[in-house]
């Protein structure tokens, strides 16, 4: 199930990335899903920035059409990130 952190615009999957602390009663992202997030960004940026150089482009514009990509093929419900920031479901 994926929640919205209010005031936050981040969604997490409170099944597999969120925590109830038991010091405080309070949501907590799990270190695990902090260190796959920070992974895998980092691979993008270096395809992004390969595919950039390739191309004559640079990396934040493949990012960007990426993002578009992933956006247009992800299944109803799936939360989405504007380039604005904001998020909403698709």
């Amino acid at each position: 199930m994926w929640v919205e952190v209010r005031g936050s615009g981040l969604a997490v999957d409170v099944e597999g990335d969120l925590s109830a602390g038991i010091n405080r009663g309070a949501w907590r992202v799990l270190d695990s899903a902090i260190e796959l997030a920070a992974a895998e960004n980092k691979d993008r940026e270096t395809v992004y920035a390969a595919i950039a150089q390739q191309v004559g482009s640079n990396a934040d514009q493949v990012g960007r059409a990426r993002a578009r990509q992933i956006a247009a093929n992800s299944a109803p419900g799936v939360w989405i990130q504007n380039e604005a920031g904001g998020w909403a479901r698709k």
